[in-house]
C-alpha cells in the first residue's frame, strides 16, 4: 500500500501534464457540461475509487468522468444562474456519473488496507446536472485572485456578507478513521448571531478635520481647563486692587454730660455754691465779683499817683488772698452743716462730626490721605451756642527701606500676569494632547473598519473555498474532511468578523467621547464612518532640527521660564521685606473756626487756621525670623524653578527622540509589512492552483488564506501604527496644531462684574 501511495504521487504531476497536453493539441475549445454529457453517454463511465482524497483518483478518468464545476478554482464561485442547484436532500456521496447509478464503490485495490466508504442510498446522475443547468457553462480560466458571487447574499451595516442559512445539507460519512459528521459545525447560529450584532444604523461619514473640529469644540477636557486662564484674570485683578484708591465717610454725634472739678467750681460758684447769690455765683448777685470790682475801683491814697499804684495793687493781692481762703472755710463749713447736698456746676458739650477721607498707595510705595473734616460743637463753656470748626489735612507717607519702589510693590501683578499666561500653555497643551487623541483614535477607527474589511474578505474566501469543497464532495471528487475543515475555517473567520465589528464599535465610542457627540443628551447612536485614509509617505527625520522646533514651540518650556520669573519677583519682594522699616511722613492743614459751616470751607482757602508736621518712623523686628523665612522659600523656589527647566529640556528633547526612532522603525514595518503581504498574496494564488491540479489539499489553501489575512492585517496595522507616530513626533515637536491647521487663541478675558453692582445689596447671583 505504501508503494501505491508513492507511485500514485509520482504518477499524479505526469499525468497532469499528460492532460493539459492533450488538451492543448487535442481540444483547444471548453467542453460544456452538455458536450460532457454527451460524451459520457458514449463513453464507459465505471471507475473505482481507492479514496474519498482526490489525491487518489487517476486524472486521466476525471478529465473524461468529471464535470467542469469540479475543475473550477477552489475559491471561485460559479454563476448563479449557470450552477446546478443541489438536491433538497443530497446524499454524502456522488459517484462519477454514468448510464446507471453506482450504489456501492467499488475497491480500487484488493489488497488495500484502507477502509471502503459507504455510498449513500441515492446518486445524482448527470443528465440530472444537465437539465439543472439553464445553459452550458464554460470552464473559466485558471485566475489567482478569488472572485465573490455573482449574486451575493445581502450585506448588513457594516458590509459583512451574511450567507443564506442552510447553504448546504450535511450529513455522515463513515470512514476508516471514524465517522466524519457535517453536520457538527452548525454555522447558521453564527449567522443569525453575526446578524444580530449588526443592525442597521444611519452612517454619519467624517473626515479627520471635521474630526479635529469638533473636538476644538465639544470636547469636555477642553472646556474644563479653558477656565485655568479665566481663574487668573481674578487674581490679576485682586493685585492690582492693592493700589485702589479708598474712599470713606464718617459722622459721629456725641453728647456729654460732666461734673465741673473743684477748681472751676470754686471760681465760678464760690459760697453760693454756683447759685446767683454765691460767692462765686454768676449774674449781677455774685459777692466774689462784686467785691472785687469794688475793690478795684477802691483808691486807699485817695489820688492816682504811681506812687500808690504799688500799694494799692498789695492790698488788691492781699483782699484775695483773704477772700479765697474765707471761701473755701465757707464751703467747707457749708457742707458738713448741709451734708453736701448744696447745687453742683454741670458742664455741657454736645458736637457732630462729619469727615470724608481719600486714601490709597501709588507702586513707589507712597501712601496718601486726604480728610476733609466739618465739626458743630456748642457747650457750657460758649453759653450753649454753636460753633464751627475744621480744614482739609493732606498726610503723605514714604518708605525709605521696606515698601520702597516699584519692583517691590508690583510683584503680585507680575506673578498674577506669569501666572495667566503659565495657564494658556497649560490650555494650549491640552488642546495639542487632545487634538492627538483625536487623530490617533480617527486612525484607530479606520484601522479597525480595514481590518474588519480584511475579515470579511477572509470569511468570503473561506466560504467560496466552502462551496466549492461541497460540490467536489457531491459529484464524488472531493473528501468529506476537506468540507468539514472549510466549514470550521468559516467558523473560525465568523467568529473573527463578529470580534472585528466589535472592535469597530469600541473606536466609535472613543471618537465621540473626545468629540462628545450627543443627541438628547446620549451619546449619538450613528454609525461613524471615516473617509480619510492613511498614507504611508516618506518623512524626513532631522533629530536635530526637531529638537530646536521643539524647544521654541512646546508650551511647557515657556511655562518652565515664566516660573523663573515669578520666582524672581517672589524673591526680591522677600528680600526688600527683610529689611527695617524708615519711613517720612508729613501733613499739612488749612482751616477755620466760625458760626456757620460756610466759615470753615472760606478759611481753607484762606488759610485761617493753618498747620503742618513731619514726622520720621523707624522699625526694626527682632531678629527678624518672619521675613527671613519667607526669603529662604522665595530662594529654594527659584533654585527648584531652574532645575524645573533643566529637566523639562531633557523630557522634551528625549520624547523627540523616541518619536523619531518610532517613526522611523513604524515606516520600516510598512514596507516589510507590504511585502509580507505580497508574498502571502503569491503563496495563496499558487495553492489555489495547486488544489486546481490536485497536487495539494484545501487546508493548505485555508491555511496560506489565514496567513494572507493575516499578513493584510498586519499591513494595515503598520500604516495606522505609522500615521499615530507622526502625530506622536509632530506632539513631541509643538507643531501639531499648524500641521493640522488649526489656530490656537488664549481665551479673551471676561468682563468682571461691575463696580456699582460690587457694592450694592443684595449679594450678585450667578450668572
Amino acid at each position: 500500500m505504501h508503494r501505491m501511495r508513492r507511485l500514485a504521487r509520482t504518477m499524479s504531476p505526469i499525468m497532469a501534464l499528460l492532460i493539459f497536453v492533450g488538451q492543448a493539441f487535442a481540444d483547444p475549445g471548453k467542453i460544456s457540461i452538455k458536450d460532457w454529457a454527451k460524451q459520457g453517454n458514449t463513453k464507459t463511465a465505471a471507475a473505482t475509487e481507492a479514496s474519498p482524497e482526490p489525491e487518489a483518483e487517476s486524472s486521466g478518468a476525471q478529465s473524461e468522468a468529471i464535470p467542469a464545476e469540479a475543475l473550477m478554482p477552489a475559491v471561485e464561485a460559479p454563476e448563479t444562474e449557470l450552477s446546478p442547484e443541489p438536491d433538497p436532500t443530497p446524499q454524502a456521496v456522488l459517484t462519477k456519473p454514468a448510464k446507471k447509478a453506482i450504489a456501492e464503490p467499488v475497491k480500487a485495490e484488493e489488497s488495500s488496507p484502507e477502509p471502503e466508504m459507504t455510498a449513500p442510498a441515492r446518486v445524482k446522475s448527470v443528465n440530472e446536472w444537465v437539465q439543472a443547468a439553464a445553459e452550458p457553462v464554460a470552464t473559466p480560466e485558471p485566475t489567482p485572485e478569488p472572485s465573490a458571487p455573482a449574486t451575493p447574499p445581502p450585506a448588513n451595516g457594516n458590509g459583512v456578507v451574511i450567507p443564506p442559512a442552510a447553504s448546504f445539507s450535511a450529513g455522515q460519512v463513515k470512514t476508516g478513521a471514524g465517522t466524519i459528521d457535517l453536520n457538527a459545525i452548525n454555522l447558521d447560529k453564527l449567522y443569525e448571531e453575526l446578524q444580530k450584532a449588526a443592525p442597521p444604523r444611519e452612517e454619519k461619514p467624517m473626515s479627520l478635520s471635521e474630526a479635529v473640529q469638533l473636538a476644538l469644540t465639544n470636547n469636555q477636557d477642553i472646556k474644563v481647563t479653558a477656565y485655568e486662564p479665566l481663574k487668573v484674570d481674578g487674581d490679576i485683578l485682586a493685585a492690582k486692587g492693592e493700589f485702589d484708591p479708598v474712599l470713606s465717610g464718617k459722622y459721629q454725634k456725641s453728647n456729654v454730660e460732666s461734673k465741673a472739678s473743684s477748681q472751676i467750681s470754686s471760681f465760678t460758684g464760690g459760697l453760693g455754691g454756683g447759685g446767683s447769690s454765691g460767692l462765686l455765683g454768676g449774674g449781677n448777685s455774685n459777692i466774689l465779683g462784686s467785691v472785687l470790682r469794688s475793690i478795684n475801683n477802691f483808691n486807699l491814697g485817695g489820688n492816682d499817683d504811681d506812687n500808690n499804684n504799688n500799694n494799692l495793687g498789695l492790698g488788691r493781692l492781699l483782699l484775695t488772698g483773704a477772700l479765697t481762703i474765707a471761701s473755701s472755710a465757707g464751703n467747707s463749713i457749708r457742707n458738713f452743716v448741709s451734708g453736701g447736698n448744696e447745687q453742683e456746676l454741670i458742664i455741657e458739650q454736645d458736637s457732630s462730626t462729619y469727615e470724608a477721607t481719600l486714601q490709597g498707595k501709588i507702586p513707589w510705595g507712597t501712601q496718601y490721605q486726604v480728610k476733609l473734616s466739618v465739626v458743630d460743637e456748642a457747650s457750657t463753656y460758649s453759653g450753649n451756642v454753636s460753633e464751627f470748626s475744621g480744614g482739609l489735612t493732606l498726610s503723605l507717607t514714604q518708605p525709605l527701606l521696606r515698601g520702597r519702589g516699584p519692583k517691590a510693590n508690583l510683584a503680585r501683578i507680575k506673578i498674577a500676569k506669569n501666572s495667566r499666561e503659565i495657564a494658556e500653555n497649560q490650555l494650549m497643551t491640552q488642546v495639542m494632547t487632545t487634538v492627538s487623541d483625536v487623530v490617533k483614535a480617527y486612525w484607530d477607527l479606520v484601522g479597525a473598519e480595514q481590518q474588519l474589511a480584511v475579515r470579511v474578505q477572509s470569511l468570503a474566501n473561506a466560504q467560496n473555498l466552502m462551496d466549492v469543497n461541497q460540490r467536489r464532495f457531491e459529484i464524488g471528487i472531493g473528501a468529506a474532511l476537506e468540507v468539514v475543515q472549510a466549514k470550521a475555517s468559516v467558523a473560525q473567520r465568523t467568529s473573527d468578523v463578529i470580534a472585528a465589528r466589535n472592535q469597530v464599535g469600541s473606536a466609535e465610542d472613543r471618537l465621540k467621547l473626545l468629540l462628545d457627540l450627543k443627541e438628547n443628551e446620549e451619546f449619538s447612536h450613528k454609525r461613524l464612518v471615516a473617509t480619510d485614509i492613511p498614507e504611508a509617505t516618506e518623512l524626513d527625520l532631522d533629530e536635530q532640527a526637531s529638537v530646536t522646533r521643539a524647544f521654541e514651540n512646546r508650551p511647557e518650556m515657556r511655562s518652565a521660564e515664566l516660573e523663573i520669573d515669578s520666582a524672581e519677583h517672589d524673591r526680591f519682594r522677600a528680600a526688600n521685606n527683610m529689611q527695617a522699616k524708615l519711613d517720612v511722613s508729613g501733613s499739612l492743614f488749612q482751616g477755620a473756626r466760625g458760626e456757620d459751616a460756610g466759615v470753615v470751607f472760606e478759611g481753607i482757602g484762606n488759610r485761617d487756621d493753618n498747620s503742618y508736621s513731619f514726622q520720621i518712623d523707624g522699625e526694626i523686628p527682632i531678629t527678624n525670623r518672619q521675613a527671613r523665612g519667607q526669603y529662604q522659600k522665595a530662594l529654594q523656589t527659584k533654585h527648584q524653578a531652574k532645575d524645573k527647566l533643566y529637566k523639562t529640556k531633557s523630557e522634551v528633547a528625549i520624547n523627540v527622540r523616541n518619536a523619531i526612532r518610532q517613526a522611523a522603525s513604524n515606516r520600516i514595518i510598512v514596507e516589510s509589512s507590504g511585502q509580507a503581504r505580497s508574498l502571502q498574496e503569491t503563496n495563496v494564488s499558487a495553492e489555489e492552483k495547486r488544489l486546481k491540479l490536485g497536487i495539494t489539499t484545501s487546508f493548505e489553501v485555508l491555511r496560506t488564506q489565514e496567513d494572507l489575512a493575516n499578513a493584510h492585517a498586519q499591513e494595515v496595522q503598520a500604516k495606522i501604527d505609522y500615521e499615530k507616530s507622526l502625530i506622536d513626533l509632530k506632539l513631541a515637536e509643538g507643531t501639531i496644531l499648524t500641521a493640522l491647521n488649526v489656530e490656537y487663541a488664549a481665551p479673551a478675558p471676561e468682563k468682571p462684574i461691575g463696580f456699582v453692582r460690587s457694592i450694592v445689596p443684595p449679594v450678585p447671583k450667578d450668572e
